[in-house]
């Protein structure tokens, strides 16, 4: 079984080789960016304190902009859901971190996986919600439960850019529900989206499955919106698949 799993990922490399995910070069398989790319990513650093209330706790390992922001847009607008594998990495990658360092967002503490989900309209213009592609990626790798299902969004809203942190607040009020309330009472719920932006979709989320008997949630992105700042050294230790 071990030999053929060997052999089949084999063929699978030979066939479809690994490439940047931001702007194709073609690659090693266990990076996520070439040297080029790697050199405008930025990481979040340990102390970074966010930009607002409705940001705090979340597990951000990198700052969106250069080739990170690229790499999203093309997995969220131009059809590449095969992005999902490399994005995940740097998700698993930030969850590794946070376990070794012994924190309460460990990857002991989840019980289930649960992805920001899509309004039906979005989904049906995207083909796929990419929250749930990066969540089924990690729940795969912590080893716990998948539930794409357990959060619906229930009312399309707005953009949240444009709106002040009342307007935001409001904008999302009701826009989510609990779907699966066997999958989520008692759970600690590792909440995965790709972007923090304002924050107030994260927070809502969160809100909804507390008030749906999650034990916890923490949530997780990929990068962070943040104002200008200096470039930092490239989050390497990130950047494996």
């Amino acid at each position: 079984m071990i030999i053929a799993r060997a052999f089949a990922a084999a063929a699978t490399a030979l066939l479809s080789p690994a490439k940047c995910a931001s702007c194709d070069e073609p690659m090693a398989h266990e990076v996520v960016f070439c040297a080029a790319c790697i050199a405008t990513v930025e990481r979040v650093d340990d102390d970074y304190e966010g930009d607002g209330v409705e940001d705090d706790g979340v597990i951000a390992p990198l700052f969106y902009g250069g080739a990170v922001s690229t790499a999203i847009t093309r997995f969220k607008y131009s059809d590449r859901a095969d992005l999902a594998r490399p994005l995940a990495a740097i998700l698993c990658s930030a969850l590794a971190l946070a376990d070794a360092c012994e924190e309460e967002h460990a990857r002991g503490s989840y019980t289930v996986v649960v992805p920001v989900p899509l309004h039906p309209v979005r989904l049906a213009a995207r083909k796929y919600n990419q929250s749930a592609l990066l969540a089924g990626r990690v729940a795969g790798h912590l080893g716990v439960a998948f539930g794409p299902r357990a959060l619906d969004r229930v009312r399309d809203t707005p953009a949240q850019a444009s709106l002040d942190r009342k307007g935001r607040t409001s904008n999302l009020s009701g826009a989510f529900v609990v779907r699966q309330p066997r999958l989520v009472d008692g759970a600690r719920v590792l909440l995965i989206d790709d972007v923090l932006t304002t924050g107030a979709t994260l927070s809502e989320c969160r809100a909804v499955l507390l008030a749906g008997g999650a034990a916890s949630v923490t949530a997780a992105v990929i990068a962070r919106v943040a104002g200008e700042r200096g470039m930092r050294p490239p989050a390497r230790s990130m950047m494996a698949g």
